[in-house]
């Protein structure tokens, strides 16, 4: 695809942030000990404007990014080529180990991927405390972003080639 059609299909600020929200699963990858790339899919959540992961303290993920901050993140969505549209964010990743993200980030998925649920106050409280537990957050910290939309391009392509 030629430089020119890569602007056609980029993402403005407005359309990433409505792509990203609400938040589903989103791949990560760190740089593990040995120097290959280490990806996994996760849930992901905000913290502020930034993209966030739960992760076991010790998980390879939280190892590999306190060790070594690079990381690249990726959603994407749609199986045919007019419906695929995505984002890599990358950037540096921080792991946070305060209760105030811990709190925000578990809420914030709980919230997310238990819409709906009919849970009192002190359930949710009870549900996201465990969830918390011996846990990290790491916050993407962008420095570059790379969008696609390829339904911008339906009205382009030849009549019955969806």
């Amino acid at each position: 695809m030629g430089a020119d059609r890569r602007a056609e299909i980029k993402m403005t600020p407005a359309e990433q942030e409505e792509f990203l929200r609400p938040t589903g699963k989103m791949a990560l990858s760190t740089i593990g000990p040995d120097g290959y790339i280490h990806t996994t899919a996760l849930y992901y959540a905000f913290l502020g404007d930034e993209v966030a992961f739960l992760a076991k303290r010790k998980a390879q993920k939280v190892v590999n990014v306190r060790r070594d901050p690079r990381v690249t993140v990726m959603r994407e969505e749609g199986e045919k080529y007019y419906d695929l549209r995505g984002l890599t964010l990358i950037g540096d990743g921080e792991v946070r180990d305060d209760r105030d993200a811990l709190w925000t980030v578990g809420e914030y998925l709980y919230r997310t991927r238990h819409s709906g649920a009919d849970d009192s106050p002190a359930d949710v409280e009870r549900i996201v405390e465990r969830s918390i537990h011996n846990r990290a957050v790491i916050v993407v910290h962008p420095k570059r972003v790379i969008s696609w939309d390829h339904r911008k391009l339906r009205a382009a392509q030849p009549a019955g080639k969806a």
